[in-house]
Parts: C-alpha cells; structure tokens; sequence
C-alpha cells in the first residue's frame, strides 16, 4: 500500500481522481460509474461534495481531504469514515475494510504519544492481550498493525452504546435487567482470567451494549499492567489508582483478580439505583482516600423492595476486606444465575465452556417461549371505574390462582407499573369509558414491553374503530374487545406470562358431609358446569346498567334455567338428607302446619312430589340444550359481525393503501421531476457560466490581438516616418553639396 505521506497536495480533480483510486477510498467501478458525471466539474470542493451527496465519501473524508489531511485516512485495510469517541490517549473511528466492505470499530494512538516507547508498548499490549479472547461477551481484536506514526487496531463494531449513555437514557434497571446485564459482565471476567488477564478498568463506559441486548467488555487497557505507566490507553489512566488505591488501603497484592469484583459490583450497584455509590472526580488526591470507597450508602436505604437476593450479591461483590468479598467471578456467577431463577429466567451453567445468557435486556428469557412461573400466585392488577364487576371477576380468577386488585383511575395503574413492586399483569376494563385508557395506553405498552408485564386493554365493540387507529396492539400491550369471557382473558394473561396455575395446589376448604344420593350429586354437577359455561360467555354478564353489552335474552334465560335447576336439586336433595337423617322430626312438624300455611304453598294443588331421577336427567339436559342453542345463537351472531367488520376493515385497509401507494407515487414523481429540474437548472447555470467564460476569454484574447496591431502599425508608420525623414535629409544634403 502507498503511504499517504508520499502523495502530493491534491490541488487538482485529476490529482483527486489519483488519490481516491490509489488509497483505495474509492474502488476503480465507482468512479467509473460517476466519472462522466464529474466529468465538467473541474473545482476539486465541488467534485468531493458530489461524491458526498452519492454517499461516496463521508463528510468526515471530505473535511480531511479539503484541508489537506490526507495522511492516515486509510491505514492498512481499513478506510477511517467517522470519528466516534476521542480520549486522551487514543481515538475511535468507525471504519469500513477496502477488500470486503465489513465495518469494524479502529482504535488509534493519538500522534503526541507515539515517541513515548512506554505508551506504545502499552497501547500494543492492550491489542495483543485482548486479541487472543474469543468470546460472546467480549468485544474481539480482529487486526494490529501500524503503519509509518499510525499505531492501531481493529475491533468489531458494536451498534449500540455503553452503558453510561444506556443509562443516560433508562435512568435505572429492573432486577432482572440489572442482574443479566452484571452476569454477562462477570462471565466475561471469569473467561478473561483464565486466559490470564484481568480488566482494571471496570467503569460503565467499557461495558457496550449491543442493540441485541448483551453486554460486551471492551478495552483492557489496564489488564495487567505492573505500573501505572504500562497502562496502555485507557481513557482514564487515573483509574489505575482507584484500583491500587483499593488494594493498598485493604492489604490486598497488587492486581487483586477480587479488584474487577469490586469495581463490578459498583456498575450494578449503579444499574439499579442510578446513581453510583461515590461521586465520579478527576482529583488525584480524592481518588487515593480509602474513605471514598468505605463510606458507601447501602443500597437498601435508596432503593427499599429489591428482592433480598440482590442486596446479598451486591454487598458481598462491595465488601471492602477482600476476604469477605467473592473470591472469583465463578462464585459470583453461581449466585447471580440463582438470582435469575428466582427472577423467572433460569440460564445454563456454563460449565467451563463459553456460554452466555444472550437475553435482550429487559426481556424475560433469550427464548421466544415463556419461562414458566414459579410463582404461586398471579398478581393482576384490574382497572374499572366503579368497580361492577369486581365481585363477578374475582370469584372467577381466584379458583385459577390469581389474586385480583381493583383500582379505579388508568394513571393510577400506570403509575403502579412504573413502581418498584410492579403487578403482574394489568387489565383495563374500558369498555365503560375509553377515553382515559386511549390516551394513557400508549405509553402503558412502552413500560410493559421494557418490564415484560403483559397488560391487556378491553374496550366495547363500537370503539374498535377508533381504538385501532390510535392504538397498535403489542405482545404486552394487546387490545380486546367485547364480547370477551374471562376465560379468554386468563388464557391469555397464562400464555403471555408462563404462569401455570394448574402447577398450584388449591386451598383445601372444609369438607361438607355428603349425604346426597350419587347419581342426584352428580347431576347437580352437571347443571352448576351449565352454569358456569353460560358465566363465562361474557364478563359483562353482570352489567345490569348497560344492556347493549349484556349477554342475549335467550342466554340469560338458559343461565337462569340452569340456576332454578341447581337450586330445585339442592332443594329436594337437602329435603331428602333432612328426611333421612331426622324423619321423626320432619313428620312432626309437617302435621302441625296449619291448613291455611299449607294452601298458601299450592293453593289448588297437593305438593308436588320430588322429581325422579329420570325426570331429573331429562330437566337438566333440556337446561344444557336451551344453553348451548343460546351459545351457539350468539358465536354465529358474532361470527357474522366479525366477518362484516373484517371485510369492512380490509375495504378500508385497501382502499388507505392504494391512496398511500398513489401518493407515494406522486411524491416521488414529484421528487424525481425536482431532481431533474435541479439538476438541468445547475447543468444551465454552468453551461452559461462556462460559455460567459469562453466569450470573456475570447473578447480579452481579441482585445490583446487588437492592441498589439495596433502598435504593430504605430511602430511601423514611425519607422517609415524616421525613414522618409532621413532619406529627405540626405537628398538635402546631396543637393547643397
């Protein structure tokens, strides 16, 4: 490759032209492609903005070029096209290869340093240490080179960020979110020292997370370094002394392995509060007092309600006696993959091999399967005004484990999701009045997403319309709409979540001595399981206010059949146990009822003997048949307004995509007749502009023609004047002569 040092200052578009295709900036097929283009462009400026406007060149190239920067712009392979962090010692660019195109991340040597021998040495260190690491939570080195003063080397380009401007962002993280994110941190460590290096430079800033969501360690500038001055190019070489400092106050050998501990413990302690546990300072002196990293505030005081295994790891990972500190990240793995556990994520043992946990942050698991919940409840939090239904819900979803709590106000709710104990899940029931969940939902579905609470919002049919253009169901933020049975809600809460009521044992409730005659007990089942199909139809079932979301005249008389069967068969099976447990009695009090009593129960009848248990089975089943025709009466009812509404939805969803693709199109006709009017407009102003200079070349180069003509005659016709005068003169002589 030839060094940029030897190209000559680019004054010229050939000379550009020269450079661009010898460095390598730009391939021979893309100039070829643009090289007719330019070909009338003669200003080098106004070639290299052309080239940036086809996103040829970066405007971080063209800024070099133009101030005649060009040495180092393409060091080895690799084309620098932006700076994306500078430091003290070192800048990062973001840099792309010349021979396949891959983006890479190129850390290099800032030039005031490369006659230090010492910071060199440290600097390609750095490099060869981390170059060996391979492993998923680690940034690698991919090449080191340097190349005349140019000392550098290639890492892989993280999209995403660090830590600290995550944080920026987040303010604070969940348990999980925190904990997965130090795991991952501390199985980098562990992999790190066994390939015999330590970090020494543990601070958020060197923990970058990708857009993936895991946490990858970069820039061991420090990994052991014996002194200070072999630190290598760590943007803050003072946090050597926040490492010796440690060490020295707590009698610990120097590059304590348990230092990287410590230090990682403050980046979690930092993740959860979002506030580090001593104030960031660039003092020398304050940096080297022990008092600054033994006089930390509990974590307890500023975040109370964290599960307790958390306080555990962090003040064990904090203790300042290294003794009483975990004596490898090993032992911190353990606990923090049973803290997982407990916060609903199980992660693997690695064993000794390079596996991580590669779960997004603040997602549940790295499956797209939910993890099942080992809780033993499901805590729901439920939002309706005035609260109809809270009986009605509550009988129903605590047979299936749920444990239900009622709040009016949906910014109530919202503000509860935000807490630091969040629900379980929350279900808005605004079918009522739409309006506060419309507006407040959004904004739900953002903090459900990040927590991982499945939230559901159920409406009324006749807002389906406006709620679809306002709100865009998610995973933990869907939408329902009326009519909806509590059992579709559970089920979905269940699937959402992972949790598994049927893993829970059931309150053992007292046992009531069975007297019944079986097969009467078994039929009393029967018409009390009618019952409860018909209950679970509708959650508004209940709603006597609100007929038009209530369930339809012939499902509420096949319940109310149902219930009147229940009730006769308790009634006649409870006379039967009385009977038969205290016949004595029964007979004594039925013959001294007086006669008017009697009439006034069947005025013109005898009692009506008890149903046998044939006429019994008939009352039930024409109970279940009344039920399930209503039911089915009501799923086809549905089924049609579902189908008249989804065909009404496609109409319009076509209709808005058509309009949208004609209007697309017109704005790119639109566009593209710019483009072209800008460009035939610039192509007219330099056409003039190169025939103005052409005229104003040819009228100076006739004018210069001109005068010198004209002095060509003067000169003559002066000479022939000299001439004519002498030779006069001479025939004047001859003739006195």
């Amino acid at each position: 490759m030839v060094s940029n040092r030897s190209m000559p200052v680019i004054k010229s578009k050939d000379g550009l032209k020269s450079f661009l295709l010898t460095s390598r900036i730009l391939s021979p097929s893309a100039w070829a492609k643009v090289e007719g283009e330019v070909a009338e462009i003669q200003d080098v400026a106004a070639v290299l903005q052309f080239l940036e406007r086809r996103q040829l060149l970066t405007p971080f190239q063209t800024g070099r070029i133009l101030k005649d920067e060009t040495e180092g712009l393409v060091l080895g392979r690799y084309k620098l096209l932006y700076r994306n962090a500078s430091g003290s010692f070192a800048r990062v660019f973001r840099a792309e290869c010349v021979d396949d195109g891959k983006t890479v991340a190129l850390k290099l040597l800032r030039e005031r340093w490369v006659d230090d021998p010492r910071t060199v040495a440290g600097f390609v260190r750095e490099a060869r240490i981390c170059q060996k690491f391979i492993h998923p939570n680690i940034v690698p080195i991919l090449d080191v080179g340097n190349e005349g003063r140019f000392y550098y080397f290639t890492m892989e380009f993280v999209e995403g960020g660090n830590l600290r401007d995550f944080m920026k962002i987040r303010k604070t993280l969940s348990p999980l979110e925190a904990t997965r994110c130090i795991y991952q941190t501390c199985l980098a460590l562990e992999y790190a020292l066994k390939m015999g290096a330590s970090h020494r430079d543990l601070k958020l800033t060197n923990v970058l997370m990708s857009s993936a969501g895991v946490a990858k360690l970069v820039d061991f500038g420090l990994a052991g370094a014996e002194t200070p001055s072999q630190a290598g190019t760590s943007d803050d070489v003072q946090r050597a002394l926040e490492y010796s400092t440690l060490e020295r106050g707590t009698n610990a050998p120097r590059n304590d392995p348990r230092s990287d501990i410590f230090f990682a413990g403050s980046i979690y302690y930092e993740l959860l509060c979002g506030e580090g546990p001593w104030t960031r300072t660039f003092d020398r002196e304050e940096k080297l007092m022990l008092t600054r990293y033994s006089n930390v505030r509990p974590l307890r005081q500023i975040m109370p309600g964290l599960p307790s295994g958390v306080y555990k790891i962090v003040e064990t990972m904090m203790e300042l006696n290294p003794s009483s500190r975990y004596q490898s990240c090993t032992e911190v793995n353990k606990d923090l993959r049973a803290l997982l556990a407990e916060l609903g994520e199980v992660v693997e043992d690695p064993g000794g091999k390079s596996a991580a946990s590669q779960g997004k942050v603040g997602s549940k698991s790295a499956s797209s399967t939910p993890v099942k919940s080992n809780k033993n409840n499901f805590n729901l939090l439920v939002v309706e005004t005035g609260r109809k239904r809270e009986k009605k819900l509550k009988q129903y979803f605590e047979q299936h484990a749920f444990v239900l709590n009622f709040i009016e106000s949906a910014s109530d709710a919202f503000e509860k999701l935000k807490s630091k104990s969040p629900p379980d899940g929350v279900l808005f029931l605004a079918d009522a009045d739409s309006a506060p969940v419309m507006e407040i939902y959004p904004k739900v579905q953002a903090y459900a997403r990040t927590l991982k609470v499945p939230c559901v919002a159920l409406f009324a049919a006749e807002d389906s319309d406006a709620v679809k253009k306002q709100i865009y169901p998610t995973k933990f933020g869907a939408t329902m709409f009326q009519p909806t049975s509590p059992r579709d809600l559970r089920q979905h809460f269940a699937e959402i979540s992972g949790f598994d009521s049927s893993t829970v044992a059931a309150p053992e409730t007292p046992k009531r001595k069975e007297t019944r005659d079986p097969k009467a007990s078994a039929e009393i089942k029967t018409a009390r399981a009618a019952s409860q199909e018909l209950d679970d139809l509708d959650v508004d079932s209940d709603v006597e206010d609100d007929p038009k979301r209530s369930l339809s005249t012939s499902t509420t008389n096949a319940k109310k059949q149902a219930d009147e069967e229940v009730a006769r068969l308790d009634s006649i099976s409870s006379t039967d146990d009385e009977s038969s447990n205290s016949p004595s009695l029964s007979s004594a009090t039925a013959s001294k009822k007086p006669a008017n009593e009697a009439a006034a129960v069947s005025p013109t009848s005898k009692p009506a003997a008890p149903l046998n248990a044939t006429q019994r089975a008939a009352a039930i089943r024409a109970a279940q048949r009344a039920a399930e025709k209503a039911a089915v009466e009501q799923a086809a009812r549905e089924s049609e307004e579902k189908a008249n509404a989804l065909i009404a939805k496609a109409a319009r969803i076509a209709a808005e995509k058509v309009a949208a693709e004609e209007d697309v199109k017109r704005k790119a006709e639109e566009k593209r007749l710019a483009i072209e009017k800008a460009a035939a407009d610039k192509a007219e102003a330099e056409r003039k502009a190169v025939e103005d200079a052409a005229l104003k070349r040819a009228q100076e180069e006739q004018r210069i023609v001109q005068e010198k003509a004209e002095a060509e005659r003067k000169a003559a016709e002066k000479i022939a004047r000299k001439k004519a005068e002498t030779e006069e003169r001479i025939a004047n002589e001859k003739a006195e002569a």
